[in-house]
C-alpha cells in the first residue's frame, strides 16, 4: 500500500517485483500447457524506467538477479502503440479515459521516453497515428501479433522437420 511518504524509487522497486510475479505465472501456466499460448501484456518489467530512469531500473532489477538488456529481450514481441496526442490531437483527450492524466505535452514526453526504454530490442514494432481513428491501430496490432505468430510457427515448424531428417 502506498503512503504519502513512499518514494519513486520504492513504488517502482514494487510495480518490477508485481510484474515480474505475475509474468513468471503466465509463463509456468504457458511452460505446463504444450498446446501453446500466447501470451499478450499492456506492461512490463522495464517500463518504469520512463518515470524514474533506466539506471534506477537497472538497479532494482539487479536486486531481483536480473539485467536490464536480458529483461527487455525477453519479450518476444513489443509493441509501441504511439500516444495520440502524437499524431492524433483530436483524438486525445482526458474526458474519455479516468485513468488519463497527462496533459498532451506529458504524454508526448513520456511517450518519447518509453521509446527510449525499449530501443535496442530486437523485434519492437512501433504503432504510429499515420492512418486516423483507433480501428486503424487495432488492425495494425493484429496484423503485427499474426505476423509474429506465423513467423514463429514456421520457424518451429522449420526446426522440428529438420530435427527429423537428422534421423
Amino acid at each position: 500500500m502506498l503512503t504519502g511518504e513512499e518514494s519513486d524509487d520504492e513504488f517502482a522497486k514494487k510495480v518490477i517485483d508485481y510484474q515480474l510475479q505475475k509474468e513468471k505465472i503466465a509463463e509456468d501456466y504457458a511452460r505446463n500447457h504444450p498446446e501453446g499460448f500466447v501470451i499478450i501484456s499492456d506492461r512490463s518489467a522495464i517500463e518504469p524506467s520512463a518515470y524514474v530512469g533506466t539506471d534506477k531500473v537497472r538497479s532494482i532489477l539487479s536486486q531481483f538477479g536480473r539485467k536490464f538488456e536480458d529483461v527487455r529481450d525477453s519479450y518476444d514481441l513489443v509493441l509501441h502503440l504511439t500516444t495520440a496526442a502524437k499524431g492524433a490531437e483530436e483524438f486525445y483527450t482526458l474526458e474519455n479515459n479516468a485513468a488519463r492524466s497527462e496533459s498532451a505535452e506529458d504524454a508526448i514526453a513520456l511517450d518519447d521516453r518509453m521509446l527510449q526504454v525499449w530501443e535496442g530490442h530486437p523485434n519492437r514494432i512501433v504503432i504510429d497515428n499515420s492512418e486516423k481513428g483507433f480501428d486503424a491501430k487495432l488492425k495494425k496490432i493484429i496484423l503485427a501479433v499474426e505476423t509474429h505468430i506465423k513467423t514463429r510457427l514456421g520457424s518451429k515448424k522449420k526446426s522440428d522437420d529438420s530435427e527429423y531428417a537428422d534421423r
